[in-house]
């Protein structure tokens, strides 16, 4: 199933993801699915914000944020620029851009 990434630009970042939650199933270590899932799409994002473009790379930096029992941050901690899904639900309402749009914004900018 194809998750729904904030930015756009490689099939590493989905490829990535999908080696490290094969992975993580295999060895016991995914449940709950929603939550690793998320660990894993903060790893692969903060690592991909880092220049790592490889996808096994991106599946590394997942799975070992995962085994150390990284805690699960709130988005807008891991990417400053943007906001929180709560605050996103609230102000789409109001008109003002979404998280995955500054993220898509501000991607563009650093190339």
């Amino acid at each position: 199933m194809l998750y729904p990434w904030p930015i756009l630009g490689s099939a590493a970042l989905q490829e990535g993801l999908d080696i490290a939650m094969d992975y993580l199933e295999f060895t016991d270590q995914a449940a709950p699915l929603v939550e690793t899932q998320r660990i894993c799409v903060n790893a692969i994002l903060a690592a991909w914000h880092d220049g790592t473009r490889h996808r096994i790379k991106l599946a590394n930096c997942a799975i070992v944020a995962v085994e150390n029992g990284i805690p699960l941050a709130p988005f807008s901690q891991s990417f400053p620029g943007c906001v929180n899904d709560a605050t996103t639900r609230d102000s789409t309402a109001a008109g003002h851009v979404p998280a995955w749009g500054l993220l898509a914004i501000s991607a563009s900018a650093a190339t």
